[in-house]
Parts: C-alpha cells; sequence; structure tokens
C-alpha cells in the first residue's frame, strides 16, 4: 500500500510540475489563450488523477479485505477535497487563469454544513463515508491557512457557543443567541519577520481584518465581526443561510455571513494570524478585500440584513474611497495655493495616530508616516479594486472570485513605484504656487523615497 501511494505522489508530482512549467513558459511568451487551455486541461486532468487514485486504493484494500469505516472514510474524505477544489478550478465563469480555493466560498460551507445535516447534496459520491458524517458532528471551526490556535482554544470555542445563553433559539417572534462566534484575532509571533511587519502590524496590527477587536462593537450592539475564522453552529447556521446568498457573485462572504446567521464575539479566546512580509503583498491583499467590500452593494438594499450591519457595509465602500480623497485634497490644495485644506489633509491623516503619539507610542506615528509616503499607491489601488468590481458585477459578469492568495502575491502586477512617481510629477504645479513651493517639494520627494523606504524595511 505504501508503495503505491508513494508511486502516486510521484506521477502527480512529475505531471504538476510539467503542467506549471509549461504554463510560466507560455505566460512569458505572450501566449495566455494557450496557457488558460492547459491549465484548464491540467485541472480536469489532475482532478482525474486523483479520483483514479483513491478507486484504486480503495480496490487494493477491498481486495484485501482491509476496506472498512476505518480505512474508507478517510479515503473518502481525500477523494471529497478534490470533489470541492476542482470545480473552482474549471469553473466558467472565472476564465482567467488563476487558482480559487472554493473551501473560502460561501457555497462550499453550506455544501459541508448540508453534510452534516444530514444532506448529501454535492457529495452523492461519497456513498456510505456521508451517512456516518451526518448528525456526528455539530460544530465546525473555520481557520486560514496561516492561522493558528493554541492547545485548548477549540475546546474554548465550542464551550462557548455551546452555553445556553449563547445558543441560538427563537425568543419572543424573533432569535437570540448566535449561529457563529469569531473570537480575538493577534498577530502570530512567527509573522515579524522583517521591520515592515513590525511597523504596519503593530499590536493587534492596523487593519480591522487583521486586528478584529469588536469588544465594544458587541457591548453595544450584542453582535460581532466574522471575519473567517469562528466556531460555527452548523444546523443552525444552514438554517439561516440557506438560499441567502448567490453562489460565484460575492468575493466576502464572511461579514454579510455573520450579518445574517448571527455573529457573536470571544474577547477571551485568541487565535493567531499572519501578515504580509512586504508592501506588495499587502497591496495585493487590500486590494482583495476592497473588491470584496464593493462586491456587496447589491446587498444594501437587503431588508434581512440588520440595518446597523448595512451601514457598516457602506462604510466600509466609503472608506475605501479615503486615501483617493486625501491624496486630491492635497494635490488641489497645492496646485490652488490653499493652505489651509492642504494642512487640513495633514492633519487629518494623523489624527488617528496622534493620541497614541502624545501617549509615547512612536511607532504609531511613524507608521502614519509611511503610510503618507506611499499614499499614492494606496490610493490607487483601492480605487482600481473598486472600479473592476463594479465593471465585473455590472457589465462583465466574470472574474467574480478572482483572487490571488497573499502568499503569491510579490510577483503580482501591483505596483508602488508609478503610482508614486505619478503623484510626484502631478505636484509640480504645486512649484509655482508662491509659498506653498517647500511642501509641495517635501511631499514629492516622500512620494520618490517611500518605496524604496518600505522595500529596505521588507
Amino acid at each position: 500500500m505504501r508503495a503505491v501511494q508513494y508511486a502516486i505522489l510521484i506521477v502527480a508530482g512529475t505531471a504538476v510540475g510539467m503542467l506549471l512549467r509549461r504554463m510560466v513558459f507560455l505566460r512569458r511568451c505572450g501566449c495566455l489563450i494557450p496557457a488558460k487551455r492547459l491549465y484548464r486541461r491540467g485541472a480536469y486532468a489532475l482532478g482525474g488523477l486523483i479520483w483514479a487514485a483513491m478507486l484504486t486504493q480503495e480496490i487494493i484494500l477491498l481486495a484485501a479485505g482491509l476496506l472498512n469505516w476505518r480505512t474508507g472514510l478517510p479515503l473518502h474524505l481525500c477523494s471529497l477535497t478534490g470533489l470541492i477544489i476542482l470545480p473552482a478550478l474549471t469553473s466558467e465563469s472565472n476564465t482567467l487563469w488563476q487558482m480559487t480555493l472554493y473551501l473560502g466560498m460561501p457555497g462550499a460551507l453550506m455544501a459541508l454544513g448540508r453534510l452534516i445535516c444530514g444532506e448529501a447534496g454535492e457529495f452523492t459520491a461519497e456513498g456510505e463515508a456521508c451517512g456516518r458524517i451526518a448528525g456526528r458532528y455539530r460544530y465546525v471551526i473555520t481557520l486560514d491557512a496561516d492561522t493558528r490556535m493554541l492547545p485548548g482554544t477549540a475546546h474554548r470555542m465550542v464551550g462557548a457557543i455551546a452555553h445556553p445563553l449563547n445558543a441560538r433559539r427563537e425568543w419572543e417572534g424573533g432569535f437570540r443567541g448566535f449561529s457563529l462566534m469569531e473570537p480575538m484575532v493577534e498577530l502570530d509571533a512567527e509573522a515579524c519577520k522583517n521591520d515592515f511587519v513590525g511597523l504596519f502590524a503593530g499590536y493587534g496590527g492596523v487593519s480591522a481584518y487583521a486586528g478584529v477587536n469588536s469588544d465594544l462593537f458587541h457591548d453595544y450592539t450584542g453582535f460581532g465581526t466574522y471575519c473567517g475564522k469562528a466556531v460555527i453552529d452548523m444546523p443552525e447556521f444552514v438554517r439561516e443561510m440557506e438560499g441567502k446568498l448567490a453562489e460565484e457573485r460575492i468575493l466576502s462572504h464572511d461579514f454579510i455571513e455573520g450579518a445574517i446567521a448571527g455573529a457573536g464575539h470571544l474577547n477571551d479566546v485568541s487565535v493567531y494570524d499572519g501578515f504580509p512580509a512586504d508592501m506588495r503583498r499587502f497591496l495585493a491583499r487590500l486590494h482583495r478585500w476592497t473588491r470584496g467590500d464593493w462586491q456587496l452593494l447589491p446587498e444594501l438594499g437587503r431588508r434581512d440584513i440588520p440595518g446597523l450591519d448595512r451601514f457598516r457595509m457602506f462604510s466600509h465602500m466609503a472608506d475605501s474611497l479615503a486615501e483617493a480623497g486625501l491624496m486630491a485634497t492635497l494635490l488641489l490644495s497645492l496646485w490652488l495655493g490653499k493652505g489651509e485644506a492642504f494642512c487640513a489633509g495633514l492633519i487629518l491623516h494623523f489624527l488617528a495616530a496622534a493620541p497614541a503619539g502624545i501617549l509615547g507610542d512612536r511607532a504609531a506615528l511613524r507608521r502614519a508616516g509611511a503610510e503618507l509616503t506611499v499614499l499614492p499607491a494606496i490610493a490607487w489601488t483601492r480605487l482600481d479594486a473598486a472600479a473592476r468590481a463594479l465593471y465585473r458585477m455590472f457589465i462583465s459578469q466574470k472574474k467574480l472570485l478572482d483572487w490571488v492568495v497573499s502568499a503569491d502575491a510579490a510577483g503580482s502586477g501591483l505596483s508602488l513605484k508609478v503610482p508614486c512617481r505619478t503623484a510626484a510629477i502631478l505636484l509640480i504645479p504645486g512649484l509655482f504656487s508662491g509659498l506653498w513651493i517647500l511642501p509641495a517639494l517635501g511631499l514629492g520627494l516622500l512620494f520618490l523615497c517611500g518605496p524604496g523606504y518600505l522595500a529596505e524595511l521588507s
């Protein structure tokens, strides 16, 4: 059996290596259409190889009289992974050559929930394995690939959501309790690889997604914010979410799932997440998050989402325009010689970091200064993401689920130097505005030197 497994791994590894090498060669030569075709064929071939390998192992075990629930169930679960991933690799609505993690989509989470609740659904090929899983598990913990938990964390999370006061239940014509509960998300110590992570992540991170701490929101509203890491009461989650979201249209589904199903917050349980190691990966992640926020635009009119959560969805979209608005304010104020507007823009940018700086936290001021040096790149990234989301939603209807994991984002097309150099050129008219020559010159130098400074930190 072990020899068969090694043979399968060698054949699969060789095939994948040859496929990737050929696709990289075609892409470098500019032959994108043949690369896409080769990618699709390779996806089908790899999926078929996985199924053939699973079937071969089961035949061998059956012939040897060793196929039972202990040996057959793990093989069924392995083949189930191929069933989940293959539709995403060959999805007709995403013609771009990409690697989509189907497990992160609401359709896959709902399919898993139906399986746990006793409905085979997409997993009909698993036979008796589905029957053994159905009704056996009630709670599922969802984590990202780079998220870690300390020993005992899972028990504490399940214990919290199983508590009678937190369990989802009907109450006076409505519902009380939660279908899922999200823990605190803190920075993983191993993610602090360089000075860039130390500057931008800091204590709990500077982003609401990287360092979720919704204590205040939970205390005032009774609900939390689902950010992809949570313990889920699957029967209640399926009951709340069945038929609520359109498949292959929502990229960032976690927030809206928490709003509809009812998310709670665990402020005494923590999981530890990673952080992008350089600015390119940071911008790639920001680009995907911004597109995910804007793809929730059609959901703003839904009445089954609480008004406060709809306002938060709108605020996320408005927040994505903040850097562009600040950039426009600085440029126009220097062009027109409006010093008051220029000073107001700078004060607004440093306003959030000012209280921490006054209390002696110099890292907050350094972070705000570093963000100012690459402000054009951040503004361009978020504007581009919003425009792409709107175009894909209302015009092309394609590539709605296109994204690249942060580990592979370093080679993406997101650039720091081009937007920063363009912004520095646009500051040239400010050199002819009298007393504001020095601010225009200084800001231009910041934009030119910012990418290099962050590259050294990385």
